[in-house]
């Protein structure tokens, strides 16, 4: 039996526990980590890697990358998307889950 896909809540062991709330974890079964990506983009505005948005805001850059809703990874680990809030996870998994 395979699991549901899930949106996780964020916890001090994360990376970027104080900036955000929830993270989604996409596999092989879930929704197009790229479609997904554009859906954000197109529903709250740009952002950038979480690697960059952290990087701006431990400089106190505020600019592009400080999307008050997303940010995301997309690397060889991860594919997962990172929300500010509890209200953008839950408008993201009305639309994908």
């Amino acid at each position: 039996m395979s699991k549901r896909p899930a949106i996780t809540k964020m916890n001090k062991r994360h990376t970027g526990n104080q900036y955000f709330t929830h993270y989604f974890n996409f596999y092989s079964t879930d929704p197009n980590f790229s479609e997904v990506r554009i859906w954000c983009w197109e529903t709250w505005g740009p952002s950038t890697e979480l690697s960059e948005w952290l990087l701006d805001a431990a400089k106190g850059i505020n600019n592009i990358s400080h999307n008050t809703n997303y940010c995301w990874v997309n690397d060889q680990f991860n594919k997962r998307i990172y929300f500010t809030s509890q209200a953008a996870a839950t408008h993201f998994a009305l639309r994908w889950l």
